[in-house]
């Protein structure tokens, strides 16, 4: 609990900077790499079959077609991964099990106690465990304050500016809305993230 208030309190970039580096509880591949022959798989457009994703410091460098890839010295080619689909995914947070399957980057699905994300991205930036990119909305906004610390009250439409930029604060890349939310509600939420 202490950890996530102070990543509340801090916000999420000023946060990171009081993690100390910790040695890793399991090992990563810390270099670059290669999946081969392998299909990407889009929400918003056409797959890419036959494909070869190159993985270095984290990020995906370049997709290419297979064997076209100009690989970095002491890239690590995963030939075992041809024919395999490679995506990102809707996931609630569980980093080596995400990892375990190819999975790089995770949206939130929800946080119960508020303290889930900040654990999961202390471990990760710490070292001590590897992990997914993870993209999260925070706090849900709702018209009616609840008794979780994972929802926030949005009555009027004025208080938009400041509870985008209170999410902007806490690393939040997206909002997630709950029920009962009315368009003008939702239009100003948007014109606050313009």
């Amino acid at each position: 609990m202490r950890q996530n208030t102070k990543f509340r309190r801090l916000g999420r970039d000023a946060w990171i900077d009081t993690l100390f580096p910790r040695d890793p509880i399991l090992p990563a591949i810390r270099g670059a790499f290669v999946l081969t022959d392998v299909t990407v798989v889009h929400a918003d457009r056409p797959d890419e079959e036959h494909v070869d994703v190159l993985v270095s410091q984290a990020n995906i460098k370049r997709i290419t077609p297979t064997g076209m890839a100009d690989l970095p010295p002491g890239a690590t080619v995963f030939e075992r991964a041809r024919g395999s689909f490679v995506s990102s995914a809707l996931t609630d947070i569980f980093l080596l099990q995400t990892l375990r399957h190819g999975i790089t980057v995770v949206r939130d699905a929800g946080d119960p106690d508020g303290t889930a994300t900040p654990a999961a991205l202390a471990s990760i930036a710490s070292g001590a465990l590897p992990g997914p990119e993870i993209h999260y909305a925070s706090a849900s906004r709702t018209p009616r304050q609840r008794a979780r610390r994972t929802r926030s009250c949005y009555e009027d439409p004025a208080q938009a500016p400041g509870m985008i930029k209170r999410l902007q604060f806490l690393g939040a890349t997206s909002v997630k809305s709950y029920e009962n939310l009315d368009l003008p509600r939702i239009a100003f939420a948007r014109r606050a993230l313009s």
